[in-house]
């Protein structure tokens, strides 16, 4: 059995969504990506990554439920001139970028991210939890609707 994946935040000021504000300054223990411990008085963790937080505001994950990380440009020049291996390394740009920004889980509600999140699920590619419609629900001329390039 593998141990428990451990992360101490060390002085970290919290934003939970629900105050106004941030919290006074507080060290966290995230076991397995679930937040064990809060406290303004110092955690002990044997094996723990540490992380020097120098009074940073720590934050829930941002989620996203409207993306497309395939069609991440115009799609008139998607249609004209990318294939599909120029879709999928400009995909995993914009999965680390949106992870980089905040956004921990998105919805990808039309392309072909599924090797995208597999992917990312693996650890070979920095990027959200993505869950994916697969192919597009639109109306006609909607942007899904790939009979009509205007």
């Amino acid at each position: 059995m593998n141990p428990a994946r451990q992360i101490l935040f060390r002085d970290v000021c919290i934003f939970d969504g629900r105050h106004n504000g941030l919290s006074e300054s507080s060290n966290v223990l995230v076991r397995d990506e679930l937040i064990e411990k809060i406290s303004p008085e110092a955690i002990i963790a044997e094996g723990a990554t540490i992380v020097e937080a120098g009074d940073r505001t720590l934050m829930p994950g941002l989620i996203d439920a409207h993306v497309h990380l395939d069609i991440n440009r115009d799609i008139q020049d998607i249609v004209l001139h990318a294939d599909r291996s120029d879709l999928a390394i400009r995909s995993t740009v914009v999965a680390r970028d949106m992870l980089m920004d905040g956004w921990t889980s998105v919805r990808d509600v039309g392309g072909s991210p599924f090797g995208l999140r597999r992917a990312v699920d693996a650890g070979l590619t920095p990027g959200p939890r993505i869950y994916a419609s697969g192919p597009f629900i639109s109306q006609t001329s909607g942007h899904g609707d790939f009979g009509c390039v205007c």
